[in-house]
């Protein structure tokens, strides 16, 4: 067993800031730090690996009390279970082996045959199909390496480079709208939301129906993105919520939001969130679980607009 992991490198891997950890130490017995020469806390990686669980589902709404004493199995168990109904389509093995020679790709930092195999797809099958069928579902399984510990911090990085330059590049090579038609969509994150990939596939979906968009970019203040709304007066405010986010707080936003907001601008919201499975009230906000169903909404507010 190896000690290696700092109590710094452990914040900035998970997310979870030190205080936290120290406080769980005392309360709940975990994490189980050695000490070195300085009496600097020395991890191993099993611990990160729980780590890692553990921030899962809390990301996912769970109480600290609840999941920090649990064993990794059982924290395993519940990430799985979790996770899976967010995760897309069941792959053929077609689209399973595909996602495979990627990931591959991503192990070896090949930057330029990731981007390279990715724009191919794209002019072979079109923007949404790849997000939904490609994208989407890699990012998950990348998702699910990273927290087993197959791939590296800077692989994960690599692939979002990548991912962010090949949508920026296949918006930009869509044929040429002689005027952007309705909806006008205006883009954003909130708050500390600074997940990129999901705000640019959704662009990415208006971006192929031709619609006319706006995007503010990530981790934008309730009140700033209120405030923008009324200024540019969107017929759509399309938000994206990583499985970051804690379910009371997406809610408690989108229903803030709604309430400073005019009637006439549509809330529509997609990511994987969990929250957003309990998003049922259409008044508040219309939430999507695939890149597809954005389409055959555009087409729906086009015919009643």
């Amino acid at each position: 067993m190896t000690w290696i992991h700092t109590i710094s490198d452990i914040e900035r891997d998970t997310g979870i800031a030190k205080d936290r950890l120290r406080v769980w130490e005392r309360r709940y017995g975990f994490p189980e730090p050695q000490r070195d020469d300085t009496d600097e806390r020395l991890y191993d990686d099993a611990q990160l690996f729980r780590l890692r669980l553990i921030k899962r589902l809390l990301d996912l709404g769970e109480r600290a009390g609840r999941v920090v004493p649990m064993a990794v199995d059982e924290l395993q168990r519940r990430v799985d279970n979790a996770v899976r109904p967010l995760t897309g389509r069941v792959l053929d093995e077609a689209s399973d082996a595909l996602l495979n020679d990627l990931v591959v790709m991503i192990k070896a930092t090949d930057r330029k045959a990731l981007h390279g195999r990715l724009m191919h797809l794209i002019s072979e099958r079109g923007i949404s199909a790849v997000i939904e069928r490609v994208i989407a579902p890699l990012g998950a399984r990348v998702g699910e390496f990273w927290l087993s510990g197959q791939i590296a911090i800077y692989q994960e990085h690599l692939f979002t480079a990548v991912i962010r330059s090949v949508l920026i590049q296949a918006m930009e090579q869509l044929p040429l709208q002689s005027a952007a038609q309705p909806p006008l969509v205006l883009l954003a994150t909130l708050g500390n939301e600074r997940h990129e990939i999901g705000l640019l596939m959704a662009e990415s979906m208006f971006a192929q129906a031709g619609c006319d968009r706006l995007s503010l970019g990530t981790s934008m203040p309730l009140n700033e993105a209120v405030a923008a709304c009324l200024a540019v007066k969107p017929d759509i405010f399309a938000l994206s919520f990583s499985g970051q986010n804690a379910p009371r707080e997406v809610l408690s936003q989108l229903k803030q939001l709604r309430g400073m907001l005019p009637p006439a601008t549509e809330v529509w919201v997609g990511g994987s969130a969990v929250a957003l499975r309990l998003v049922t009230d259409i008044a508040i906000a219309r939430a999507f679980t695939s890149a597809s169903d954005i389409r055959s909404a555009i087409d729906v507010w086009r015919a009643s607009h």
